[in-house]
């Protein structure tokens, strides 16, 4: 009885195991994609100086003008206070103080997020280690025809310089509005390893895009909008605005680290922050295997998409942890009232929507406003991933637009803009983090594709 019960249980394993077994899915390249710029390594262009490798030395500013700048031939290395302290197996890997005194150290600048208005490409480039000359930079569609061009200080050199009141510290993502207006947090942060620091309180910062003047800074409140004296893990922000009612503004900030969402009023000049269990990881979800790479992250909520206005005028809000396959959703009636959002039990105000299958661990996603079709950068499996929101959403409904495990390794940011293209950007960062980039070869890489392209032959149409 006892090896028939044995038998029984071995058998059922079985078959679980091969109704579970997900098919290996099927890379189907980059073919609907056109690659716009890509680079081995970032370089820069400072007012028509090109800052091609590693240096020491700054740029020296024209007296008469905040964007003309000039590099001194001598680049020496600044001299120490005090010899740094001897590498230990525990810091070994860390940058040395001379790197992280560097104006530029070319191999730790990597791009984070992209974004497009018009002519301009925005790129960000947070500072998680040393020798970033600036966080916020474009390229001009126009002009920079090269395949790899050096990025532009956005609005310039010395609104990024951390010598300057009150600098661009760190940015992450982006995000611009239908009122012509470039959206972001600042972190406030450097983060080189060794020499961390906060510089100033974290931020929202918008600038209007017709004018590349500063409009606005809103300084976030410490134990309020962020916990812990820790407002790292504000990676990305949406905003829910329409062009007819431009004051009427409110942005979604997700903070990762510490399972939280921030939200802010405009026309209020205030802001709350919101709780849910949903903002969490899901703990056996996240496992990462990319480019080779096994490794643990326990990110939170990472994006918001919002879907197309309904007739009360709110939104249907997505939202997913990082460490995740799971998507969420809530109705923007409940953020944008600071009464519902910060009630203790929010009811049925919040709903599972469902699992988008093995490895689909999202950074950011986004929503076309006119056909309902949402886009996901999948890192999980080095994929662009698309479903139909009008759709049920099950996994039927999901279909891959590109998919490639050497020229598409970690897509870190993806945006829709207003002439229907998504723009995506892939980074290689577990790369970075955990092994070395080959700088022979090209890391990181900026895509384009209109959504009517992107669709085509997909269950998303």
């Amino acid at each position: 009885m006892k090896h028939t019960f044995a038998f029984l249980l071995a058998a059922l394993a079985g078959i679980l195991s091969v109704t579970n077994a997900v098919p290996a899915a099927k890379e189907v390249g980059v073919a609907k994609l056109e690659e716009v710029y890509a680079w081995k390594q970032i370089t820069y262009n400072i007012d028509g100086v090109p800052v091609l490798t590693s240096r020491y030395g700054g740029p020296v500013q024209d007296t008469e003008s905040d964007d003309a700048w000039s590099f001194p031939e001598d680049d020496e290395p600044p001299k120490l206070a005090a010899a740094p302290p001897a590498a230990t197996p525990e810091t070994s890997a860390q940058p040395s103080a001379d790197q992280n005194r560097q104006f530029f150290n070319q191999y730790n600048n990597i791009p984070m997020g992209v974004d497009h208005w018009q002519d301009k490409l925005f790129i960000t480039v947070p500072r998680r280690r040393g020798g970033i000359p600036s966080t916020l930079n474009y390229l001009s569609l126009a002009g920079d025809k090269d395949k790899s061009p050096g990025l532009r200080p956005y609005p310039n050199l010395k609104a990024n310089s951390l010598d300057s009141e009150k600098p661009l510290v760190n940015v992450y993502r982006t995000r611009i509005d239908a009122c012509d207006r470039l959206w972001m947090v600042d972190t406030g942060i450097d983060e080189t390893p060794g020499a961390y620091r906060v510089v100033q309180p974290p931020s929202i910062v918008i600038y209007n895009l017709k004018t590349n003047e500063l409009i606005k800074r809103y300084d976030l409140k410490s134990d309020e909008d962020y916990i812990y004296n820790d407002p790292s893990g504000f990676a990305s922000i949406t905003v829910d605005v329409t062009k007819k009612d431009c004051d009427n503004a409110y942005a979604y900030l997700t903070d990762l680290a510490n399972y939280g969402l921030v939200v802010y009023s405009l026309k209020e000049d205030r802001s709350w922050r919101m709780s849910h269990n949903y903002f969490y990881l899901d703990p056996e979800e996240g496992d990462f295997n990319i480019a080779g790479l096994n490794f643990q992250w326990g990110d939170g909520i990472f994006s918001i998409a919002l879907g197309p206005i309904q007739a009360d005028g709110y939104r249907t809000a997505y939202f997913h942890a990082m460490a995740s396959f799971k998507e969420r959703a809530v109705n923007t009636r409940v953020l944008r009232n600071e009464t519902l959002a910060t009630r203790s039990y929010h009811e049925k105000d919040f709903v599972a929507l469902g699992e988008r299958g093995p490895n689909t661990q999202t950074t950011i996603h986004g929503v076309h406003q006119t056909s309902g079709v949402m886009f996901a950068a999948q890192v999980g499996r080095n994929a662009l991933a698309c479903w139909n929101t009008n759709k049920p959403f099950k996994k039927s409904n999901f279909d891959i637009v590109a998919q490639d495990n050497a020229k598409f390794i970690y897509p870190s940011d993806l945006k829709i803009d207003n002439e229907d293209n998504v723009w995506i950007m892939v980074n290689s960062m577990p790369i970075f983090l955990y092994s070395n980039l080959n700088t022979d070869i090209v890391n990181f890489r900026v895509y384009k594709t209109t959504v009517k392209n992107a669709v085509s032959k997909t269950v998303c149409v």
